[in-house]
């Protein structure tokens, strides 16, 4: 899917250095803000949370325990227009260590379903690609 020509809507790709922000932020609320009412968000093969109010809360729950200390470092970001109000934002979401290297193999390949509403991109679905296991 190709980007579409000038009358598409600009800044979809903020949406991942916004979820960067949010995250190194450790801010609820910025995470509030950057979903849709009805966002789908699949963090782990088996689970999908369905619903802002309730991805909200596990971002609170995960932000409140492991991810506290965490830091992110968004790159290789990349957005494809399906229309121009709608986008696919993937981009790569690595860990930091306490020195500020990215951490090997904590990785985390992102997809994002951006929507244009109300002047501003949101996320209405998103999808996180943990690294597979490597075959011995």
């Amino acid at each position: 899917m190709e980007s579409m020509g000038p009358d598409r809507i600009a800044g979809a790709e903020l949406v991942a250095s916004e979820f960067g922000a949010a995250w190194n932020a450790h801010d609820i609320e910025r995470f509030d803000r950057l979903f849709t009412d009805d966002a789908v968000w699949v963090a782990v093969a088996e689970s999908r949370v369905a619903g802002r109010p309730q991805i909200v809360e596990d971002f609170r729950d995960i932000h409140s325990s492991w991810a506290q200390a965490t830091t992110v470092v968004i790159s290789d970001v990349a957005t494809y227009h399906a229309r121009p109000d709608v986008a696919i934002v993937v981009f790569h979401a690595g860990y930091l260590d306490d020195a500020g290297a990215v951490l090997a193999g904590v990785d985390r390949a992102m997809m994002l379903v951006a929507v244009h509403d109300s002047g501003t991109w949101k996320v209405a679905a998103g999808q996180v690609t943990k690294q597979s296991a490597m075959e011995s």
